[in-house]
């Protein structure tokens, strides 16, 4: 049996497809609403059929648009998420053919077509109600201007495949779903493929790949460039040149022609680097020139400020509605973020805190809710601060408000785990959990805090957040594990 159908919202989002103003949020609400409701498909297949008529007697045919180059054929996509970039490109295909002949007929056939893609998409897309649509996210930006965008895009934001980031000046750090972390530095066009790669159409990036997560490729206009676990900086400078650095371990650069055949393969270690004629396929031997990368945001940006994106949790991506009596489980931006745990509004019909429970003074609007044990985590790069974190001129201060309901022993832990250069864990600190004892059986947030030195190796950080569920008080079968207000500072001084 399907749910009430939000029509209103629904035509929204119809409405800005159809004039190419859906921004990636709400590609990913559509989705879901397509994949979850019968009610929703029909209305879509109605809306489209509408549109295509109005579109045959207002607007000739288009031509097709020329791929950039031949790897692109295989790899560019749809810039919606994976289920309406289908559904788009069926309709597109089909009234192009069509409305040159039968048009009529092409109408029908368009329609009929979306309906069993509809279908299929349904079938293949997994379980009702999954946001496996997100790739990546916007971990850090830095004095960042956006291009083609209505709304620019902020720390924390959600990135689709086949979404565009056209950075007209500045660095912006993207971190995948892989664990991958890569930085462009404007001017830059690249597109977002999967959560392995994506196509440098110009300007540079540099990429931090996991030994776990090798063969992340980059592809350039004739160029691939494979990671085999390592830090390495890709560059298109102009229509037919590309360049490949290794900073650390090593990786295959693969050559194509410009009919798509595959040529030349070489094998670049530490230290070394090529430019390549993309017209010609000759290469270049060059020195590495690690300057001309951002390879980090300015170290001064680490300094002084809260790191943890989203750390009071009032970025989302939907509204649920004030009178609605269950918590839907909705990624929360800036965070890896892939169990039962998400944000909720305070007084929520629901359940939960309310603003009258002791908590902070200046909370906003949303806090997390863990529902079931589950981990949450994102990153922090370190490496513009080796020289003073070896020195061990670099403290860290972390806080939280933690809390749980009533005697429940439910509780959420905010944990700082520090790691060398090879991935070895060398310290960690936390916070939390709050238990019924600590909080004397009331449901509130108590403040947590703790400081400490950066170990010397440090060049990354892991921030955790761990839903602790305890069942023993009350076999209650959600939990009731609470956290807002988290935060994460470094400072400069003797240690």
């Amino acid at each position: 049996m399907n749910s009430p159908l939000p029509h209103d919202e629904l035509q929204t989002l119809l409405a800005k497809l159809v004039d190419g103003h859906l921004l990636p949020e709400e590609h990913a609400r559509l989705e879901n609403l397509l994949r979850e409701d019968k009610n929703a498909r029909r209305v879509y297949r109605d809306h489209m059929l509408i549109h295509s008529m109005l579109y045959w007697q207002h607007t000739d045919v288009p031509r097709p648009a020329l791929v950039d180059s031949p790897q692109e054929k295989a790899t560019s996509r749809d810039p919606s998420s994976p289920l309406l970039g289908f559904l788009g490109n069926t309709f597109r295909q089909g009234y192009g053919f069509f409305s040159n002949h039968a048009p009529l007929l092409g109408i029908l056939l368009v329609v009929a077509l979306l309906g069993g893609v509809i279908g299929l998409a349904m079938f293949r897309g997994g379980v009702a109600g999954s946001t496996t649509s997100r790739i990546a996210h916007l971990s850090q930006t830095h004095a960042c201007q956006w291009g083609g965008l209505d709304t620019p895009l902020i720390t924390g934001s959600s990135l689709l495949p086949g979404q565009r980031l056209n950075l007209v000046e500045g660095l912006a750090e993207i971190a995948f779903s892989s664990g991958t972390r890569v930085v462009l530095q404007g001017p830059a066009v690249f597109d977002l493929e999967s959560e392995n790669g994506g196509f440098l159409r110009s300007g540079t990036l540099t990429a931090r790949v996991a030994a776990e997560h090798k063969n992340f490729t980059i592809h350039m206009p004739s160029v691939e460039v494979v990671d085999l676990g390592t830090e390495f900086g890709a560059a298109v400078i102009d229509e037919r040149t590309a360049e490949a650095h290794v900073f650390s371990g090593h990786i295959e650069v693969r050559l194509f022609d410009r009919q798509g055949n595959a040529g030349r393969m070489l094998e670049l270690h530490e230290g070394q680097a090529v430019r390549i004629d993309t017209l010609s396929g000759q290469v270049a031997n060059r020195p590495t020139d690690p300057g001309r990368f951002g390879r980090t945001l300015a170290a001064e940006r680490l300094l002084g400020c809260n790191l943890v994106d989203n750390g009071d949790f009032e970025a989302r991506w939907y509204e649920p509605k004030s009178n609605a009596r269950r918590i839907p489980n909705i990624d929360i931006p800036g965070w890896i973020d892939r169990g039962p745990a998400t944000t909720l509004a305070y007084d929520a019909s629901a359940g939960g805190l309310s603003k009258r429970h002791d908590g902070p003074e200046n909370r906003g609007r949303y806090y997390l809710i863990g529902m079931e044990a589950c981990t949450l985590t994102q990153e922090l790069n370190l490496t513009p601060l080796t020289a003073r974190i070896d020195d061990e001129k670099i403290r860290f201060a972390m806080a939280a408000w933690l809390g749980g309901g009533r005697n429940q022993n439910d509780g959420v832990i905010f944990l700082a785990r520090f790691y060398d250069a090879g991935g070895t864990e060398i310290g960690e600190c936390g916070l939390g959990p709050v238990t019924a004892a600590h909080r004397q059986g009331k449901t509130q947030l108590l403040h947590r805090h703790a400081t400490g030195p950066i170990p010397p190796g440090t060049r990354w950080i892991r921030l955790e957040l761990e839903i602790v569920h305890d069942s023993g008080q009350g076999k209650n079968p959600t939990a009731d594990a609470y956290a807002d207000n988290l935060s994460f500072l470094l400072t400069e001084g003797e240690n």
